[in-house]
């Protein structure tokens, strides 16, 4: 949500500018980054056999994949 409304506020309100297309870019890549990490770079050992590990594990690849979707979707919008 607070993604969401930041990415809105950034890419909607203010003037659709270069310089907030390429913070909406420049955040979505953090974003992707992030979710590069979680996925390929952590070691599983850390959350295996753990479930509550492993579901905020899950948890949080949805929310970075969501916030790098939103961040993206508004710098197309700015397009």
């Amino acid at each position: 949500m607070l993604g969401t409304l930041s990415a809105f506020a950034t890419g909607v309100l203010l003037e659709p500018t270069r310089l907030s297309r390429i913070v909406l870019w420049g955040i979505a890549a953090f974003w992707l980054t992030r979710l590069y990490f979680q996925l390929f770079v952590y070691d599983s050992k850390l959350w295996r056999d753990n479930r509550q590990n492993t579901l905020i594990h899950f948890l949080m690849i949805g929310f970075w994949a969501y916030l790098a979707v939103v961040y993206a979707g508004a710098a197309l919008s700015l397009g």
